[in-house]
């Protein structure tokens, strides 16, 4: 019988075995492509469509017709830089120029993107820029030189003729400006919140499942999911290969009302939120004789301070108004309600642990609500959808003169108004 290894499968690091490497390298590209995909709900962007894996790693169609052809290589960090002559360089160069070929005059340019590094050490046969630059300058005589090697190398690789390759050199530029493995979500996150107006102010966690989203849609548009849904009676059909290749065309493309539908699906599938269900809308601003202005002033603070929560209530109330109009007046007023029902507790919270006879305790409770709103922030346990800490007293106030938040011991406020 063979003796049992004491080492156990489960608790032991694979090796040779790249799979789960092979699929960081993919999901990495999905990204990168997403945060491209972001420049189609941008009115300042050219980009109108972008396709993933179709005759490049990733095609971008421009609103003049033009497109672009994008690769994407991986390395790890401490790896060697990109050299124009690694077989992965070469292959991806000669890719390029068999696509520009079979599609003459329909290809503005082409970008070889990384995020790793290329060699710049020095300009000779290995650097990949200096060479593009040599390719650039030629005036129509066929190269000589380390760019004449270059050139001959992608021609054999390509199959395609000298002066193939150098038109579409002259097209070429290479990128290594990509976000790394470990910033390629943040990177999306932040690509997402500055293209979209839904995502303009949503919290961070919310950003990463709609970034997560969007990648996913990436990966099916990649990987032709969709063509499990296509429907039996479509091998009836007399021109079932056309459809079938207009369908396969048509679920590598993304357009603006894709990528806009992923985002607001994402959206709508909301944290948990406390809703109370009596609460009502928000509020409008008080005057300066109002019930929060008597309330401060019973906890000992003074008029600046009754005119800061003026303003932190102003702040809440225009935040309320934007969310109505990116999210919908059903979407904000939960985002409201489940603030105020936070605040709430914390403003309890502070009041216990400050309230004393004394009408100077105000200013205590004051110090105590923000350090335990600071703390939330932290704690990260709870949406707040990207508020300051002003909006979130601003709700303070807004309880204050609902009665629900007293400041110092509470009182008949009837009687002193």
């Amino acid at each position: 019988m063979t003796e049992r290894s004491p080492q156990s499968p489960a608790t032991s690091l694979a090796r040779g075995d790249p799979g789960d490497e092979t699929g960081r390298r993919y999901r990495y590209q999905y990204q990168y492509t997403a945060s491209l995909a972001c420049a189609l709900l941008t009115d300042t962007e050219e980009a109108v469509e972008v396709f993933c894996e179709h005759h490049e790693d990733v095609l971008v169609k421009y609103r003049s017709g033009t497109f672009a052809g994008i690769q994407v290589k991986t390395r790890q960090l401490g790896s060697e830089p990109w050299r124009a002559t690694d077989a992965d360089v070469l292959a991806a160069l000669a890719k390029f120029v068999r696509t520009d070929t079979q599609f003459s005059q329909h290809f503005e340019k082409f970008i070889l993107a990384t995020n790793h590094q290329f060699f710049l050490g020095k300009k000779n046969g290995k650097n990949l820029s200096h060479l593009l630059e040599l390719a650039c300058s030629l005036d129509g005589a066929l190269p000589t030189g380390i760019l004449g090697t270059f050139v001959t190398k992608i021609a054999t690789a390509s199959g395609c003729s000298a002066a193939d390759v150098i038109r579409t050199l002259k097209k070429t530029s290479c990128d290594h400006d990509l976000p790394k493995f470990r910033d390629s979500v943040s990177s999306l996150c932040e690509h997402i919140r500055s293209s979209c107006d839904l995502c303009t102010d949503a919290p961070y966690p919310e950003l990463q499942r709609a970034a997560d989203s969007l990648t996913d849609e990436i990966a099916q548009a990649a990987t032709l999911e969709h063509e499990q849904a296509l429907p039996l009676y479509m091998a009836l059909r007399s021109d079932t290969l056309q459809h079938l290749e207009t369908a396969r065309i048509d679920g590598k493309r993304v357009t603006r009302d894709r990528v806009l539908d992923v985002l607001q699906r994402a959206l709508r599938e909301s944290p948990v939120l406390l809703v109370p269900a009596d609460d009502a809308s928000p509020t409008p601003l008080p005057d300066l004789n109002s019930k929060l202005a008597r309330k401060l002033n019973a906890g000992g603070l003074s008029a600046t301070s009754i005119h800061a929560a003026r303003d932190c209530w102003s702040s809440a109330l225009k935040r309320q108004l934007d969310w109505n109009s990116k999210l919908g007046e059903e979407r904000a007023l939960q985002q409201h309600r489940h603030l105020k029902a936070l605040v709430l507790n914390e403003a309890a919270a502070a009041h216990e642990a400050t309230i004393t006879t004394t009408a100077a305790s105000g200013r205590a409770m004051l110090e105590e609500l923000r350090r335990r709103l600071r703390e939330r922030r932290t704690l990260g346990d709870a949406a707040l959808f990207g508020s300051l800490d002003e909006h979130l007293l601003g709700y303070a106030y807004m309880l204050t003169e609902e009665c629900k938040v007293w400041w110092s011991q509470p009182f008949d406020i009837e009687e002193s108004g």
